[in-house]
C-alpha cells in the first residue's frame, strides 16, 4: 500500500469506513471496475466535474468568520480544512477499495 493510500484510507475509516463513504461515490460500482480495468487506476475517466460535485458533499468541520464556532461532518469527526482535491481523493480511493472489494 502506497503512503497516498494509507493516508486516505485513514481519512476514510474516520468517516466511518468504506461502506459508508461509498454512498458518495458518484458513479455505479460497474463504471468503477470498468476504469481500473481499462488501467485507470486513478479514475481519471470519470469527469472530475462529477468527483468535484461528490466532494462537495463531505462536510469539513467549518468555522465561522470569527472562528468560534464549528460543525462536524455527519460522516463522522475528520481533520478540519481539507481541500476539494484531498476529498476527492477520499472518494476515488473508496471507490477503488469498493470496486475491488478490498
Amino acid at each position: 500500500m502506497t503512503e497516498h493510500e494509507r493516508k486516505y484510507r485513514a481519512l476514510i475509516d474516520q468517516m466511518g469506513g468504506p461502506d459508508k463513504v461509498r454512498t458518495l461515490v458518484p458513479v455505479p460500482k460497474e463504471r468503477i471496475q470498468e476504469a481500473l480495468a481499462a488501467g485507470d487506476e486513478h479514475l481519471n475517466t470519470i469527469p472530475l466535474f462529477a468527483w468535484d460535485v461528490a466532494a462537495g458533499r463531505i462536510r469539513n468541520q467549518w468555522y465561522s468568520q470569527d472562528y468560534t464556532m464549528y460543525r462536524e461532518s455527519k460522516l463522522g469527526p475528520w481533520p478540519k480544512g481539507l481541500s476539494l482535491a484531498e476529498r476527492v481523493c477520499i472518494l476515488k480511493e473508496a471507490a477503488r477499495v469498493w470496486a475491488q472489494g478490498a
